[in-house]
């Protein structure tokens, strides 16, 4: 019937997403979700655009996920929380997460921590970070950034006043 637990626990997901188009709160962790199996996921979601928070942290989930996600958060004008913290996207995801968000221009906590993102993508971050007139609370890495891109964040923290807090690792910048 199912070849393994996790088929079964998928297809109920999916069966669940269809029926039930009221879901507010999306909080899976799974481990290494397949890409296509994250396709899957972005199709039945489709259904939802009334969800405020997302959580898929920790599911190795690369740029080309990322980008296709970016499909869903154009249609989803109400999402508040994103959780993307501990996957395995860079710039390019990066970049196109950014991009959405300021079209979407709902979100306020964004968690991009531990991900693959360096110097070239965080200027997307950035720029988001000036632009946004939702955005409050940003998590992120720091580890392979450079002197100048934390600057830069910092600097763009103090521009915009609406941004109440920023975690970068241990450090953290509060209003």
């Amino acid at each position: 019937m199912y070849r393994n637990k996790v088929d079964y626990l998928i297809l109920n997901l999916y069966t669940h997403l269809d029926a039930n188009s009221e879901i507010e709160h999306l909080k899976f962790k799974f481990e290494h979700i397949p890409e296509d199996v994250f396709k899957e996921i972005i199709k039945h979601l489709k259904n939802n655009t009334i969800i405020i928070e997302i959580d898929i942290s920790h599911n190795d989930l690369n740029d080309n996920c990322i980008i296709d996600f970016c499909e869903y958060l154009k249609i989803n004008k109400n999402l508040k929380i994103l959780n993307l913290e501990k996957n395995n996207f860079g710039d390019i995801g990066l970049k196109s997460l950014t991009e959405i968000l300021l079209e979407n221009n709902q979100i306020k906590e964004l968690d991009i921590s531990w991900n693959n993102y360096t110097d070239s993508g965080i200027n997307s971050l950035i720029d988001f970070m000036l632009k946004s007139t939702s955005i409050e609370k940003i998590f992120l890495s720091k580890e392979r950034l450079s002197e100048d891109s934390i600057k830069k964040i910092k600097e763009a923290f103090n521009q915009n006043k609406n941004i109440k807090k920023i975690m970068m690792g241990m450090a953290e910048m509060q209003r």
